[in-house]
């Protein structure tokens, strides 16, 4: 069940990127940033610097993005 995750990361401006087996991957706005997400089965993956870091349920993910979302914009404006 991708559709709500990546329709979320979309609309929150993450670049969403279908891999050559199917699974989708959902990217962070900067490069610097070194975390991906990793659609697996019915699971997100969590990898931070190429490292598996934990698996998230779609609304543990959906969680994970919009405060991503949301530190990144703070830091663009100034804040946090």
């Amino acid at each position: 069940m991708s559709e709500p995750v990546v329709s979320q990361a979309r609309n929150l401006g993450f670049t969403c990127e279908l891999t050559v087996n199917g699974n989708w991957q959902i990217l962070p706005f900067h490069p610097k940033e070194n975390w991906v997400l990793s659609q697996l089965e019915t699971r997100w993956l969590l990898s931070i610097g190429n490292v598996a870091q934990m698996y998230l349920s779609s609304a543990e993910a959906i969680a994970f993005l919009k405060r991503r979302h949301q530190l990144f914009y703070d830091r663009s404006r100034g804040g946090v």
